[in-house]
C-alpha cells in the first residue's frame, strides 16, 4: 500500500493560523487565553473534551480561510487512487485529532496527552516526546507499505529523512534548508 503523508507543522506556525488561535483561545471559557497549542503542561486539570472542542472551532476557521484548499484538493486525489493518508505531526493529538478528521485523514500520528478520567494531566504519553521518526517507525516496518511509490509533502526540516525515503517528496513551505534540498535533488516544491 502506498502513503500519501502530510505534514502541516510548518504551515500551523504561520501567522494566519497562529491569529486564528489566539481568536478561538480568547473566545474559549475552560483554557487560559494565551495558552498555545504545543504547551502540554499548561493543560493540567482541563478536561480533554474541552481540548479537542477548541481544536475543533480553530480548524473549522483554518480551513473555511481557504488557506488548505489545495491541500485538501491533494489528499483527496490520493484517496481516489488508494493511498492511505497520513497527518503526521509534533503536536498533539488532542490539537491535531480535529484537523486529521476534517481532512479525513485515514490515519493521524502525534503525541498522545495523558488524561485521567477525560481530565488532562500536563504530560503526554511515554517516556519523552515523540519524534515524528518514532511516529513513522510503526507504519514504516508494516509490510504492506510501500515507500517506493509514496509521497510526502513537508515544510519541516524534522521530516527531512521521510521525504528522502519516498520516491515523491515534495516541498511545501519557503523553508530555506528544505527548499535548496529539494533544488540539488529535483524535488517538487508546491505551495499550499
Amino acid at each position: 500500500m502506498a502513503l500519501a503523508i502530510f505534514d502541516l507543522d510548518f504551515h500551523l506556525q504561520q501567522p494566519i493560523a497562529q491569529q486564528l488561535w489566539r481568536d478561538c483561545v480568547q473566545r474559549s471559557s475552560s483554557l487560559p487565553h494565551d495558552w498555545q497549542w504545543q504547551e502540554v503542561t499548561r493543560l493540567q486539570g482541563i478536561s480533554f473534551a474541552s481540548v479537542t472542542k477548541l481544536s475543533a472551532t480553530f480548524t473549522e476557521s483554518w480551513l473555511t480561510q481557504n488557506t488548505l484548499y489545495r491541500l485538501q484538493k491533494l489528499q483527496q486525489e490520493h484517496l481516489a487512487v488508494g493511498h492511505r493518508t497520513i497527518l503526521i505531526s509534533q503536536f498533539h493529538h488532542g490539537f491535531t485529532q480535529a484537523l486529521a478528521q476534517s481532512l479525513q485523514m485515514t490515519t493521524l500520528l502525534s503525541p498522545q496527552l495523558e488524561t485521567l478520567n477525560g481530565i488532562c494531566t500536563g504530560r503526554l504519553l511515554g517516556k519523552e516526546p515523540s519524534s515524528k521518526k518514532r511516529l513513522l517507525q510503526s507504519i514504516l516496518w508494516d509490510e504492506e507499505v510501500e515507500l517506493s511509490h509514496s509521497w510526502c509533502y513537508s515544510g519541516c526540516d524534522s521530516t527531512l529523512e521521510l521525504l528522502q525515503h519516498v520516491t515523491y517528496p515534495v516541498v511545501s513551505c519557503l523553508n530555506p534548508t528544505l527548499t535548496a534540498h529539494a533544488q540539488r535533488h529535483g524535488w517538487l516544491h508546491l505551495q499550499y
